[in-house]
């Protein structure tokens, strides 16, 4: 009788890492991946030393292990990888600990070599919640309603738009997912206008580690004065 055995591996140096990394499949015939992903806490895509690596994250993209998590300090190391062939590579924030948590990169395309490996930094930020009512009619003792239908915008300082929606019937929006920061909110002027409304003043508001829940945001929308001494009222309709 004759009997056989045999053992083949192959070892890498992960740029991650550092580390020297030894794999079943052959380095030298495969594109590989170290990637790291890190809790952004000043959203600055940059891994500082004071930020926390995170472990267990998973990625997606259509070639990639699913069975692959990042460890203790942050990094995966992903051999196996088709070479020369583009791989989108994201963080699957299914696998993050905390639901608040996001990737604050899009999908990475990636174009992997024989034998190289591609660095690819995955930062995650924590992100809140900002909800409210808008009402409409006259303040002060006067008839008030749900302002249905509204655009709603949330706008940094600056004032780009981060986050739009429109309110429900009952005049109630929401916005999720929403980076730590500082921001406004306003409702759009041309809509108020077009409806009868007055100008409603942009509202601050502000979600952090401390308060990561903006709740009970409420606006108020009065008739515009010039619709209303020229004997029409709001909704466009006249007396």
């Amino acid at each position: 009788y004759n009997a056989r055995l045999g053992l083949s591996f192959s070892f890498g140096r992960d740029p991650g890492s550092g580390d020297i990394a030894v794999r079943a499949r052959p380095f030298a015939r495969y594109g590989a991946v170290s990637a790291q992903a890190f809790l952004d806490s000043d959203n600055d895509g940059v891994f500082d030393p004071d930020e926390r690596p995170i472990e267990g994250a998973g990625f997606s993209g259509p070639r990639m292990p699913r069975e692959v998590r990042t460890d203790a300090n942050g990094n995966s190391f992903i051999v196996g990888l088709e070479p020369y062939r583009a791989t989108e590579i994201g963080l699957n924030e299914a696998t993050l600990e905390d639901p608040f948590w996001a990737s604050s990169s899009a999908p990475v395309r990636v174009v992997t070599r024989p034998g190289s490996a591609t660095t690819l930094l995955f930062p995650v930020i924590e992100t809140g919640e900002v909800d409210g009512t808008v009402l409409v009619g006259r303040p002060n003792g006067g008839a008030l309603r749900p302002g249905g239908g509204l655009k709603v915008y949330l706008r940094e300082l600056s004032g780009a738009v981060v986050a739009e929606t429109e309110t429900a019937y009952d005049g109630y929006y929401f916005f999720d997912r929403i980076p730590y920061g500082h921001y406004e909110l306003a409702l759009d002027p041309r809509q108020l206008a077009e409806l009868g409304y007055a100008a409603v003043p942009p509202r601050s508001v502000s979600i952090g580690a401390e308060e990561p829940f903006a709740v009970g945001q409420d606006m108020l929308a009065p008739p515009d004065p010039v619709v209303t001494a020229a004997g029409g009222n709001a909704e466009g309709q006249t007396d």
